[in-house]
């Protein structure tokens, strides 16, 4: 082989080996690329389920508040009428509100506090002298909030200055 044929091969083997350096950057660059995407896909998706996961916490605990305020209200009705079903009633009530309380469920409490539309749901503003404008002054039903979020709004009645 002449010197020339193996110079020529040789630029050859360097252009192809240039080539093939160049192709194993690109596809180490898609590897990592593709590595980051998937990583955050796994993230998104954890926190996706999270996110669905507490939703239907939440909803199962509205509708054990809903469950136990009936329950309150049917014994508030009877009043102290004395009877085994009743009874049985103030039980099962008891038992939903420690449930309730046990995950994490809590009363808002409203009266004499400042009204905030984000937390309370006013349904009457009542004109009064001498409470300050804005305090809530009646609770018409109550509320509860699980951690900082509120589950079921309380509605209050509301303090509104008289102008004169």
């Amino acid at each position: 082989m002449s010197e020339e044929k193996a110079s020529k091969e040789l630029e050859l083997l360097r252009e192809k080996l240039e080539t093939l350096e160049k192709e194993n950057e690109r596809l180490r660059n898609d590897y990592l690329y593709l590595a980051a995407e998937l990583d955050n896909l796994r993230k998104y998706m954890i926190k996706e389920i999270e996110r669905t996961r507490r939703a239907a916490i939440e909803s199962l605990l509205i509708k054990l508040i809903n469950v136990y305020e009936a329950i309150e209200k049917a014994t508030e009705y009877y009043g102290e009428q004395q009877s085994p079903l009743l009874e049985g009633l103030k039980l099962i009530g008891k038992d939903i509100l420690k449930i309730l309380e046990d995950s994490g469920v809590k009363r808002m409490e409203t009266i004499g506090k400042k009204f905030d539309p984000f937390l309370h749901e006013a349904i009457e503003h009542i004109e009064m002298d001498d409470v300050e404008d804005g305090v809530i002054i009646e609770e018409v039903t109550k509320g509860y909030m699980l951690d900082d979020k509120v589950l079921k709004p309380p509605k209050v009645k509301v303090a509104k200055s008289k102008k004169t």
